[in-house]
């Protein structure tokens, strides 16, 4: 949601076709850090976030990840992260849709 109860600082992204796990793996692995779900996820116990199942969403749609920033995280880290997101993203589709 884009408005006034949007916190500035939390991007969620849908990857459609991704499994959660192998995502979070690979990004970590490449210095990117997120969370899967909601922040209203409990813990890595929980199977799937409330609020996603409220929105009727599903982990069959693929990834749901949350990532944040702080007034420390600068531009060019954003960049970066974008650029790594991507490459993860491209590498795993290809050895899914292999």
């Amino acid at each position: 949601a884009f408005g006034p109860e949007r916190a500035a600082h939390i991007c969620s992204v849908h990857v459609p076709g991704l499994p959660t796990g192998p995502l979070l793996n690979a990004l970590g692995e490449v210095g990117v850090y997120c969370s899967a779900g909601s922040a209203c996820t409990r813990s890595s116990k929980q199977d799937f976030s409330k609020v996603l199942t409220a929105m009727k969403r599903s982990p069959e749609e693929g990834a749901f990840l949350r990532f944040s920033v702080s007034r420390l995280t600068t531009r060019d880290e954003v960049c970066e992260a974008a650029v790594r997101f991507a490459q993860c993203v491209d590498e795993l589709r290809a050895a899914y849709d292999a």
